[in-house]
């Protein structure tokens, strides 16, 4: 072999473009235009590869080799260091909990401080977890113009009867003003460890109305003072007759767990399609060692496994979920070989074609062309109303590949006659930082889901199920009620067809 070429940088997926300030900052070239005969090996030494980062609290850092070939488009290898403990000038605690060896970064904290064995069980704020009134979960987001219900149980939770009680629902508008109330029961009497009573409210929800609105449920006595009161959130918005999404990675589809949940809800077709496999990213975090071609493979099983467990938490069954089987970072040489007859070799995974048995098209070329007809299929099949793929300019070239895909059978389709109809709404993630390339000349529209407070805490579970990206860090990191997002933000892409073909070239 010849040209080769090493780095040394701090941990990072070469895949993914560095921000601006940081690009070829982080960066320590050990080799350039090595040479190495067959079964041989070369030392490559630096006294000052990398300084240790200013941190204000003890931090653990890792570090990365990364072996390319002369262009530097193809990773031949890539190794971590073991973990780097870093400290600032005087500062020693609180200290890092990296685990013991063999088990580093699969904690559920970060460091013992954050323990909180309390939290969990103060989930919902006291508001919301009157043991009186317990509401049924399982339906909190509805499309606008629509009738809202809401279904629930009232027990006497005290030490004394109620006698003479009534129970009341109010229903809020997005500005939290009262715009209907009704009375469900009066001068009912209810005694502790009696059966509950069961009752369900409606509401018409009006139209082109999106947010969140609430049912409050009160219990008052014949005086009119509250016995227990309880407010459960609805996510209101317009919701289409059928989705697809288009994800890169296992993971990616957490961008729009919102719209997820309201689909399956309401019974709207949702189905996804994950280009890659995610068989490169924290596989040696996985494994603890540099992953070959075998270890990636079982690797990108794992995180199949995991994308389909996720979605189960949302009600997604697993049969309107399809993977492609795509090398995780190599989504641009792919795009890049055109002519499936010359497709892209994955050195990481050391297969020309889709290794994975259990992928929508066994073999799949890792080509241009090839991936575009398999990805046409889709759409031709589930003939979406709406479609989300990843942004067009995202640093991560799987992700900004994933739209050019997307975009490209989108222009295919709606260039024979007939063969795109209905014409979909196309929506893309946020952009977290753009990357090198060339940037897309389209224009967009900013649109917000809104999402209940119940969807918001299951869409937070379903993140931990991804344990082999993080460990259970997602789980420690778990935010409370009250302080879950209740929007997810999209970009509606406006003038896609004005531009046809304008990424033809990577």
């Amino acid at each position: 072999m010849s040209g080769i070429r090493v780095e040394f940088s701090k941990r990072y997926w070469p895949w993914i473009a560095e921000s601006s300030e940081r690009a070829g900052v982080d960066v320590f070239t050990l080799a350039k235009g090595l040479g190495l005969p067959a079964q041989g090996s070369e030392n490559l030494r630096s006294a000052r590869a990398a300084l240790a980062p200013e941190v204000k609290d003890p931090s653990v850092y890792q570090y990365a080799v990364v072996v390319w070939d002369r262009q530097r488009k193809n990773i031949y290898d890539i190794a971590f260091s073991p973990l780097a403990f870093i400290n600032p000038p005087g500062v020693s605690l609180p200290k890092p909990y990296a685990g013991v060896p063999g088990s580093a970064m699969q904690y559920l904290h970060a460091t013992l401080s954050s323990l909180d064995f309390a939290r969990y069980r103060q989930y919902y704020p006291p508001s919301l977890g009157q043991a009186s009134i317990q509401f049924d979960t399982a339906h909190t987001l509805f499309p606008s113009h629509a009738e809202a219900e809401v279904r629930f149980q009232v027990r006497d939770a005290g030490p004394s009867e109620w006698h003479h009680v009534s129970v009341r629902v109010r229903w809020l508008d997005p500005d939290q003003h009262e715009v209907s109330s009704q009375v469900l029961a009066t001068s009912a009497d209810l005694a502790p460890g009696s059966p509950p009573m069961s009752e369900e409210a409606k509401l018409a929800l009006p139209a082109g109305v999106s947010g969140i609105f609430r049912a409050r449920v009160e219990v008052a006595d014949d005086s009119g003072a509250t016995l227990a009161s309880n407010t459960l959130e609805l996510g209101v918005n317009p919701l289409p007759k059928s989705v697809l999404i288009f994800c890169a990675h296992q993971d990616d589809e957490g961008a729009h767990r919102g719209i997820i949940r309201a689909a399956v809800e309401n019974h709207i077709p949702i189905h996804f399609v994950y280009f890659t496999s995610g068989d490169a990213g924290s596989c040696d975090r996985y494994y603890q060692h540099s992953c070959g071609p075998a270890d990636s493979l079982n690797f990108g099983e794992v995180r199949m496994e995991e994308a389909r467990a996720s979605l189960a938490h949302l009600g997604v069954p697993p049969e309107d979920i399809f993977f492609l089987g795509l090398p995780d970072g190599g989504s641009g040489e792919v795009w890049a070989a055109k002519d499936p007859a010359h497709p892209y070799l994955s050195v990481m995974l050391a297969a020309d074609h889709a290794p994975y048995s259990e992928v929508a098209r066994p073999n799949l070329p890792f080509a241009r062309s090839s991936v575009v007809e398999a990805a046409k299929e889709f759409i031709e099949r589930f003939r979406p109303e709406v479609v989300y793929t990843g942004h067009p300019d995202e640093r991560h070239v799987d992700h900004r590949t994933n739209n050019w895909f997307v975009m490209r059978v989108l222009e295919e389709l709606g260039a024979g006659k007939g063969r795109l109809f209905p014409v979909p709404i196309v929506l893309v993630d946020q952009s977290y930082g753009p990357g090198p390339q060339k940037r897309a000349p389209y224009h967009y529209k900013k649109e917000t889901f809104y999402i209940s407070g119940e969807a918001a805490a299951l869409a937070q579970e379903a993140g931990w199920f991804y344990q082999s990206q993080d460990g259970n860090h997602a789980e420690g990191n778990r935010k409370d009620y009250d302080q879950l997002r209740r929007t997810e933000v999209h970009w509606r892409i406006l003038d896609w067809k004005d531009h046809p073909r304008w990424n033809d070239e990577p």
